[in-house]
């Protein structure tokens, strides 16, 4: 199956980004906001377990093995700092309908893992969590936001034009790559 890369430069200002994401995009987000989804990001592991089940879900429906929760658990113990592991997740009625497990690394926003429950789709979660990943991300110093590969036909986000330095891109990428799988590797020995 064929895969996009997106970048997207957190340098841009709040306006320009929000300016590239197309209207239809913009209009899920605000009605995600109105319909009172909330993105958190979680800081125990508590919410690991529901996001763990809709990882599941969502790989059993595209018939995909799915690495096991003992993963995400070493995940987050292990990158505490530079890099680091994240759980976001999008909220609607108390219950987590959505999520993104990123991975923080020399201020790069690495989406690693996604996903949102099927029946709240009509929420628009996932858009809002990328949205509020754009925003956090910018606040907290970090100048890219990378999509990690994500499947053509599930894009997250349709975004317009974006400028940024190709070349410099692709080396983040490269060495993260190389710095991931020594680190995923190490921890499952």
């Amino acid at each position: 199956m064929d895969h996009l890369n997106i970048l997207l430069d957190l340098n841009q200002d709040e306006e320009e980004i929000w300016s590239n994401i197309k209207n239809s995009k913009r209009h899920s987000i605000r009605k995600a906001i109105r319909e009172g989804v909330a993105v958190k990001m979680e800081t125990s592991e508590s919410n690991l377990g529901n996001t763990y089940e809709i990882l599941l879900q969502v790989y059993n429906r595209i018939k995909l093995p799915c690495p096991n929760m003992d993963f995400f658990k070493n995940c987050k113990a292990h990158f505490q700092n530079d890099p680091r592991f994240l759980v976001f997740t999008a909220n609607w009625e108390d219950k987590t309908i959505a999520f993104r497990y990123v991975l923080a690394y020399k201020k790069v926003l690495y989406i690693t893992y996604a996903g949102g429950l099927e029946e709240y789709y009509s929420k628009n979660a996932n858009d809002l969590l990328n949205w509020e990943l754009f925003l956090w991300g910018k606040e907290n110093g970090y100048t890219v936001y990378d999509l990690q590969g994500q499947e053509v036909q599930m894009q997250i986000m349709e975004l317009g034009p974006i400028n940024y330095d190709l070349e410099e891109s692709c080396t983040i990428q490269v060495d993260i790559k190389k710095y991931i799988n020594l680190c995923f590797f190490t921890l499952l020995k």
